[in-house]
């Protein structure tokens, strides 16, 4: 279920540019899971932790920009 929301999540913040750009200052998972909670997001770190896979934040946030962007 975690996994669900943190994919709506991502969809809100594609979709929504005041929240994109917070989402690209966000220092490390527990910032995301802090800025989706105030977004009206329940999820936690194991969640992004799984979605990344072992690779760092920074590539979320390329992927969320690139797709925010159209591209």
């Amino acid at each position: 279920m975690s996994q669900e929301i943190l994919q709506a999540f991502l969809e809100k913040v594609r979709g929504d540019a005041a929240i994109q750009a917070r989402f690209q200052d966000a220092k490390c998972e527990s910032c995301v899971v802090a800025l989706a909670q105030e977004s009206g997001f329940v999820f936690d770190e194991d969640a992004v932790a799984e979605l990344l896979n072992g690779q760092s934040l920074d590539v979320l946030k390329a992927a969320v920009a690139a797709a925010g962007d159209g591209g």
